[in-house]
């Protein structure tokens, strides 16, 4: 049996689980088509008593498709690497909400040096590190 969203259509986010990124990523991906990542306009519709606009242009409510798409302030060509952009959005809002600073290297910068780092460390498992075979001998001590 398919899985189901809550307007009863078929669940088609299977695809996160399969994306080459970290699994934190992965799990940021899937919060954010379950609406579930605590953007202001999540908490606000939660009862949460919170100002709904954006923290970041400070133009309209923040919504999860404002932050990652609609924001003037996140532009990003998502012709770049979509997980790492979207992760590097989302650790930006973050820090201008929790720690007041709004200082950011170039969101662009910022996405292609994780993807970049991602890439060259093979951690996505497709790059296959060497195997060296040494071969170990026992010799007995010496009598004396």
């Amino acid at each position: 049996m398919a899985e189901e969203n809550i307007h009863g259509r078929p669940f088609t986010g299977g695809w996160v689980w399969k994306a080459n990124t970290y699994p934190k990523i992965r799990c940021f991906l899937w919060q954010c088509l379950h609406k579930s990542i605590p953007v202001r306009g999540v908490l606000a519709a939660r009862g949460v008593i919170t100002p709904t606009l954006c923290p970041l242009c400070n133009i309209a409510s923040e919504s999860i498709i404002h932050l990652l798409r609609d924001c003037p302030q996140a532009r990003l060509n998502w012709g770049v690497v979509f997980p790492f952009g979207v992760w590097s959005l989302w650790l930006w809002r973050n820090k201008v909400v929790f720690r007041d600073t709004s200082s950011q290297r170039s969101l662009k910068s910022e996405t292609i040096a994780r993807a970049t780092e991602f890439a060259f460390l093979g951690v996505n498992g497709k790059v296959r590190r060497p195997v060296v075979s040494v071969q170990v001998r026992w010799l007995p001590p010496p009598e004396n």
